[in-house]
């Protein structure tokens, strides 16, 4: 069965991706569910806005979604700012390689170009990618409200990447 990845960012003391891994099967309900929620809060979920018992009210509803988290951490973001993007979305097509996934979104932004350009060059280098990426506004796709969910709370530190550690299959620092 294959598998589709939603990625989004955060920028901290480091530059990092998540990369949220959703079934197929789990596609359907899983958007229905996060549509309901954002609904409920008449907006798109978006971590960096929300008040703290508005952030901990979504992780615990979406805590329980069947989904796996892998993030992608650039820890000399500090030196290298204007690549941490491309050097952590190679790390993330490389792991996607290793899956069997049907679908890569992104949420729609001005390094769409250069993202394209990383992913040419990374599906020449790992064959099993999808063919196509997908840039998408996370207003039209809720499914990119997760990764931006899971990126918020594994940047924020403390009591918000602890209540998220269990999702977190994979870390990889580059």
């Amino acid at each position: 069965m294959a598998n589709n990845i939603f990625i989004d960012e955060s920028i901290r003391k480091s530059y990092l991706i998540s990369i949220v891994e959703i079934s197929d099967i789990n596609v359907a309900s899983t958007r229905r569910n996060i549509q309901k929620l954002g609904s409920e809060l008449q907006s798109k979920i978006h971590m960096n806005r929300a008040n703290r018992g508005l952030k901990s009210r979504i992780l615990k509803e979406v805590l329980p979604y069947d989904l796996e988290v892998v993030i992608v951490e650039d820890l000399n973001f500090k030196f290298r700012k204007s690549l941490s993007r491309q050097i952590c979305l190679r790390a993330a097509f490389e792991y996607a390689s290793t899956r069997n996934i049907d679908r890569i979104v992104l949420d729609k932004s001005n390094s769409q170009k250069k993202d394209s350009i990383t992913y040419q060059k990374s599906s020449r280098k790992f064959p099993t990618l999808p063919e196509n990426l997908h840039h998408i506004a996370s207003r039209q796709e809720p499914l990119l409200w997760l990764p931006d969910i899971f990126a918020w709370s594994y940047g924020a530190g403390g009591i918000w990447r602890q209540s998220i550690d269990e999702k977190i299959s994979f870390i990889k620092r580059v």
